[in-house]
């Protein structure tokens, strides 16, 4: 007896890049045999566990231009191909660029994925936490999907750059780590 059955696999890069610096994802070249190449991006819908897909742009055959979806027509995504690849290029990365990314075309009502990705953006934001009337400036470091590292406080004296709403009393807190 025979039985019929289907492997899948998924296979995947994962590239890491600093905020604010260039990523550069590649896909292979199956433009020249088959047509309307597209990348997407795989995100998490808000208040669910479900997610959607968002066509990036797409190519009809090795020698086209890219449209680029308007969502994405902010500068920072450009597609284009050579002899061996499909690239999607993206300038100026942000903690908001992190996610899956992903070639290859939509038939009839599924994805035919030739190549993915991973990109993790790893990088610094600044922001300010009110505490009792004082405000103290904390870094925190984010990375894949945003988990944080521990906060680490300033004091308005050590710190080189100075919150513009923290009154100058003379009030001071030491510099302590938070565990």
């Amino acid at each position: 007896m025979v039985n019929d059955f289907t492997l899948q696999i998924y296979i995947f890069v994962i590239e890491e890049v600093q905020h604010g610096g260039q990523a550069s994802l590649l896909c292979s070249n199956l433009s020249t045999s088959i047509i309307n190449i597209s990348w997407f991006k795989m995100e998490k819908r808000a208040n669910t566990s479900r997610s959607s897909n968002s066509h990036i742009a797409s190519m009809c055959t090795a020698d086209s231009n890219a449209t680029v979806q308007e969502e994405f027509k902010n500068g920072r995504f450009q597609m284009s191909t050579n002899t061996t690849h499909v690239f999607l290029n993206i300038t100026k990365v942000d903690l908001s660029d992190s996610g899956m990314y992903f070639c290859g075309f939509y038939k009839k009502k599924y994805y035919v994925i030739f190549d993915a990705t991973l990109l993790e953006v790893k990088g610094e934001k600044l922001f300010y936490i009110k505490f009792s009337q004082k405000q103290f400036k904390h870094k925190v470091l984010f990375s894949h999907f945003y988990s944080v590292s521990p906060l680490r406080r300033e004091s308005a004296q050590s710190s080189p750059h100075q919150d513009p709403h923290s009154s100058s009393s003379g009030s001071q807190n030491p510099a302590t780590t938070a565990q």
